[in-house]
This record gives structure tokens, sequence and C-alpha cells, in this order.
């Protein structure tokens, strides 16, 4: 065994091990779990079973999540948000108009954060509408001003707390939804038409979305899935794919996947390290995120990188989790623009610019270009 690998087993196996222990611990804590959330838990394994034997033998069909109804979610309680398994449920059996839903945005008129809307080529993965990547705060509005007009959009907007949410749905709803949640996000958008707003991306904790207007459709890829047939990386704050020079449309037709739409009332749960594609739907089109708070053996247990990669992800997620947002936001903003992976990103537009699905978007306008990377190479020259 080399020095460099015996280094990392003296360093991984007692990280392992504290969080078995904690883990253990945390479960005799919490006590015996509801009969409703052990039925779940045994029927979406048995789901993860058959859908990875179908998928691998039919991978250019369509798959949907499974579908659990809500009453069995409330019985289980927040343990539900800890399956290890993605699936739907119908929240809301007669979710409330566009209008209703504005009114209450306009009667709360809470801060939020919006970000500028620009339409483009991201690398990862074709035609997309971008945002700037530090967002503007202001009373929400001012901001459908602009939200209105498709100029900008509540876009990973992570200012919601519990007792903003309880001004849009009872508290019973409130309390079955944020047990354990780190924060909320909301996003917004007025799309004219279907849009792709999310490449392909994951994120290092468990997520459960909940569409409040119009549709979203999700395309959903395992972790085991991304390590079979793609090639992770992690870029900035969240896990993507770096890019192909094959049609991508044609890989991702052919890449065993999910496709689930969320309709108002719909929820969606899916695990850590679960990539997905998100499609916004035309019109007022909002969706909240509950981010749980991170688990860092499930997210080693579920990671499609290597282990000592998994572990560095896990230590990273737990403490950007534990510090205040009022301590990350500044972070996050003062480094924004130093991150290394701007000159990764500019030459992989360059070369997604090459590639056979790139080429049927010549004349969409760059998000970076040569000229950028000149400049800022000269500025840290000058630094």
């Amino acid at each position: 065994m080399t020095k460099e690998k015996n280094s990392l087993f003296r360093f991984t196996v007692p990280v392992l091990l504290v969080a078995i222990v904690a883990r253990m611990a945390l479960r005799r804590i919490e006590g015996q779990e509801p009969a409703a959330c052990t039925v779940m838990r045994k029927t979406l394994l048995t789901a993860q079973k058959i859908d990875t034997w179908f998928m691998a033998k039919y991978p250019e069909r369509e798959y949907d999540l499974p579908n659990i109804p809500f009453q069995v979610v409330k019985d289980c309680g927040w343990r539900s948000w800890r399956m290890p398994y993605g699936y739907k449920f119908t929240a809301v059996e007669e979710p409330l108009s566009e209008k209703e839903v504005l009114d209450k945005f306009m009667a709360l008129n809470k801060e939020v954060e919006i970000r500028e809307v620009r339409h483009g080529i991201t690398s990862l993965m074709g035609l997309a509408t971008l945002t700037e990547g530090v967002p503007r705060r202001g009373p929400f509005k001012e901001a459908w001003k602009c939200i209105s007009t498709g100029e900008c959009t509540l876009y990973f907007d992570n200012s919601w707390r519990n007792q903003d949410y309880l001004h849009l749905m009872d508290k019973e709803a409130v309390d079955t939804f944020t047990p354990g949640v780190k924060l909320g996000t909301m996003f917004m958008s007025t799309h004219k038409e279907k849009t792709r707003t999310a490449s392909l991306h994951a994120s290092n904790s468990k997520s459960v979305a909940l569409q409040f207007t119009s549709t979203k459709t999700w395309e959903f890829f395992t972790p085991q899935v991304m390590k079979k047939y793609l090639y992770p990386v992690t870029k900035k704050a969240i896990n993507v794919v770096d890019i192909s020079t094959r049609n991508e449309t044609e890989i991702l037709r052919n890449v065993p996947h999910f496709t689930v739409h969320g309709t108002p009332g719909v929820g969606i749960y899916f695990p850590e390290h679960w990539y997905h594609i998100v499609y916004s739907h035309a019109g007022l089109n909002i969706m909240t995120n509950f981010r749980q708070v991170n688990t860092p053996l499930d997210s080693i247990k579920n990671t499609p990188f290597s282990l000592p990669k998994a572990l560095r992800l896990a230590v990273i997620g737990t403490t950007v989790q534990m510090i205040p947002n009022w301590i990350l936001r500044p972070i996050h903003r003062r480094l924004q623009h130093q991150r290394k992976n701007f000159e990764h990103d500019i030459y992989r537009e360059m070369i997604f610019r090459e590639s056979p699905i790139g080429a049927e978007f010549a004349d969409a306008p760059q998000y970076h270009t040569y000229e950028n990377l000149k400049e800022l190479k000269k500025s840290k020259k000058m630094q």
C-alpha cells in the first residue's frame, strides 16, 4: 500500500466509524419509526430494484417516480424526507389559482432575492436561460415589476423561512414540510414558452420541491446512472457533468432517467446527488424547494464520486449548512467573481459551440467570450 493510500485509509476509517456511531445514537434517541415510514421505505426500495432492472434493459423508455399517498407522508412525518429513493405525492388536491397565489405574495411583500435573466448557451446541455450569479434584494412588489416582464426571476431565492410559508400554506402543511429544513428556496418565472431553466446538476442534500402554479418538468438521473454513463464534476457550489462533443440530446434520450411533471399541488422528493434538468412551463411558474439539513453518511453512501471527494463534499456541505446565512451570503458575494471555474466555463463554451448540438445555436448570444478570458488573465497579472 502506498504512503498516500495508507494516509487516506487512516483518515477515512475514523470518519466513517464516527458517522456510523453517530447515526446509531441518533436513531436510538429518535425512537422506533412509525409504521408508515417502514412501509414507505420498503416500497421505495422495491421500486428501486424494479426501476434499475427495467432501465438497464430498456433505457430509451420514459419512466416516472413512484407515487406515495400524502396521508402516508403525513403519518410518517419528517422521516418522509430521509428516504433512500425519490417519489412524488399530491399535497394539495385543489390548488389555488395563479391570481390567488400572487395576491398572497403581494400581501406578504417580503424581501426576496432576484436575478436578471439572460438568454444564451450553457455548455452543460444546450440552450437555456441564464441568470446573474449574485442576486439583488428588494421587496416583492418591486421585484414583481421585473419578474412580470420576464427580465428577472426568483432563482435560488434562499431567503424563505417557516414563518414566511405560513402566509402561503396552512400550519399543518408548513409543519409537514419544514422539520429539519435548513432553508426554503423559492423559484418564480414568467416565461412565454417552455424553457430549460436548469441544466444537469445535483445538490449534496435532500430536497422536497412543491409546485404552486404552472408546471415544471424534471428529468432525474440517479447517482448510479451518473457514475456509469456520464462524467460528474464539482463546479462552484453544485455538482454537474462535463461537456460532451456528441449530440447531448441524443445521449440523454438513451441514458436511463425519470421524467416527472410537477403540476400545481404536486410535491417531489429526491435524495442527495440525484442529478436533474428542470424545464419551466409558460406563465406564472412558482415552485419552492425545502432543502434538508445535510446528512453526511447518506451523502457519502449515495455519491457518484470517489471516496476522498465524497468525504470532502460531505464535510463542506455540513459546514456550509451549519454557518448562519447572514455570514454565508456576504462570503458568497465576495468570492463570486473570483471563482477558478470562470476560465473553465469559457473553454467549455468554446468546445460546446463546435459540438454537433452547439453548432445548432451558432447565432445564440455568448455567455462568455475569449476576450473575457484575456481580460481576466490581464487583471490577474496586474493584481
